[in-house]
């Protein structure tokens, strides 16, 4: 929430209005880059230097040593680092209903909550769990057909 506020001025530069879709988008990319940017900073960061070393001194030049050690060692951990960003985004754009930017969490304000229609509240957040146990099931499943692709060849 402190994010959206933070970046109602911006959103006012760019689009012309504080609220809104747009206006949220802003503030939620503000919040997601950089977290998605250390979760792959910290998985690149696991790749032991031998390996790396290893390819230099064959002549790998830095696009194969990116492409053919680095992507394929981190991808596991770089898409379970990215089904974490998603969850993150998903809370996020919950939150960013109350501030006119429609979806789940618009409704769950507007009529489960400012209504007193704790029916509607209660279905928006098991939406949104369900929704949330969907994403993670997927990046994890992904994950391990990574690994064991991985560790047969």
């Amino acid at each position: 929430m402190i994010m959206i506020i933070l970046m109602i001025p911006v959103a006012r530069l760019l689009f012309g209005k504080s609220y809104g879709t747009n206006a949220c988008i802003i503030s939620i990319a503000a919040s997601c880059i950089p977290m998605y940017a250390r979760i792959v900073e910290s998985s690149l960061l696991e790749i032991s230097k031998g390996k790396i070393e290893a390819a230099k001194s064959i002549g790998s030049t830095n696009f194969q040593i990116i492409f053919r050690i680095l992507l394929p060692e981190t991808l596991p951990s770089l898409i379970r680092g990215f089904t974490v960003a998603v969850i993150a985004v998903i809370s996020m754009t919950a939150l960013a209903g109350m501030f006119g930017a429609g979806g789940i969490g618009d409704i769950a304000v507007r009529f489960g909550y400012q209504r007193f229609q704790h029916d509607v509240l209660f279905a928006s957040v098991y939406v949104l769990i369900v929704l949330v146990q969907l994403v993670q099931c997927i990046g994890n499943f992904t994950s391990k057909q990574i690994l064991k692709k991985r560790n047969l060849i």
